[in-house]
C-alpha cells in the first residue's frame, strides 16, 4: 500500500503551469487492492505548491479497513526540468498544460499514474501498482476542487 502514497505525491506538478495545479484539493476516490478488496477513500486532500524548480506535495487519505479508520499522510519534493519531472534524480514523468503522467518501477512494482486539469476546472486522477507478485492496487478520483 505504500506504494500508492508515494505516486499520489508525484502526481500534480509542473514549472510552467504550475499555478494549474497551486492549492489545495479536496475529493473522494475508491482503492481496489488485491490485498484490501475494495475501498472508499473520503476524503482524499492534495497540497501542491512551487518554489523555483521545486514541487513540494503533500497529501492526506482517510478509508475504512477491517472496522478501523485509517489515516495516511506524507510529502514529498519533486525537481523539475524542462517537461521532465523527476524524483530522487531519477526521470519520472512528463506535463503539459493540465496533464501529468509518470511511470516508474518501485522495487518489484510498476507504478503508472496520470492527473488532468478538466475544462470545468476539476482534477481528475487514476493511479496503478501491479507487482511482479500479481498484487495490485488501483485507484482512481474524479472531479477533486480546490
Amino acid at each position: 500500500m505504500k506504494i500508492i502514497f508515494a505516486v499520489l505525491f508525484l502526481l500534480v506538478s509542473q514549472v510552467t503551469y504550475a499555478s494549474n495545479f497551486d492549492g489545495v484539493w479536496k475529493g473522494v476516490g475508491q482503492m481496489n487492492s488485491s490485498v484490501e478488496g475494495k475501498l472508499a477513500v473520503d476524503p482524499v486532500i492534495f497540497e501542491f505548491s512551487q518554489i523555483n524548480d521545486v514541487i513540494s506535495s503533500k497529501d492526506c487519505w482517510n478509508f475504512k479497513f477491517g472496522g478501523n479508520d485509517w489515516r495516511y499522510c506524507g510529502h514529498r519534493d519533486l525537481q523539475l526540468k524542462g517537461n521532465q519531472l523527476f524524483y530522487k534524480g531519477a526521470a519520472i514523468g512528463t506535463y503539459s498544460e493540465n496533464k501529468i503522467v509518470v511511470s516508474y518501477l518501485e522495487g518489484t512494482a510498476q507504478v503508472d499514474a496520470e492527473a488532468e486539469i478538466q475544462t470545468d476546472g476539476k482534477m481528475n486522477y487514476h493511479y496503478q501498482s501491479i507487482e511482479a507478485s500479481g498484487k495490485f492496487l488501483i485507484q482512481d478520483g474524479v472531479g477533486l476542487v480546490r
